[in-house]
């Protein structure tokens, strides 16, 4: 059985409901953290934090059934 030696961290940010600010765009942007978006629909942060990691732990799940 192969295994995947390779480190990967994922950060997740949750904006607020009301969208992110100018100043924070512009804080992330400096940092160079990439964007990512449910599209149109605005969730709750409850709900938003278990989409994310829900949609984490499939890809990185699926990643480490191609390496198997």
């Amino acid at each position: 059985c192969a295994t995947n030696k390779s480190k990967t961290e994922v950060t997740v940010i949750i904006g607020p409901e009301g969208g992110w600010s100018a100043e924070e765009i512009d804080a992330a942007q400096s940092h160079n953290w990439p964007f990512a978006s449910f599209g149109k629909e605005i969730l709750r942060a409850e709900t938003a934090s278990l989409a994310a990691l829900a949609i984490l732990q499939a890809r990185f799940n699926a990643q480490k059934e191609d390496v198997l």
